[in-house]
């Protein structure tokens, strides 16, 4: 069941991958894989492992 953007529960929200271009995925992660990727030498700059 996909939650709904106005929501003010966070967990209740469809989650949204943006690409290195500042586009949302459509479908899955599983069928983009390649566009939700992040380029490790990107990473490695980030103050966090799960956050810019």
């Amino acid at each position: 069941m996909r939650g709904s953007a106005a929501s003010t529960h966070r967990a209740a929200r469809p989650s949204l991958v943006l690409t290195e271009r500042n586009q949302s995925i459509t479908g899955s992660i599983k069928e983009n894989a390649r566009e939700a990727h992040i380029p490790v030498t990107e990473w490695v700059k980030w103050k966090e492992w799960n956050k810019p």
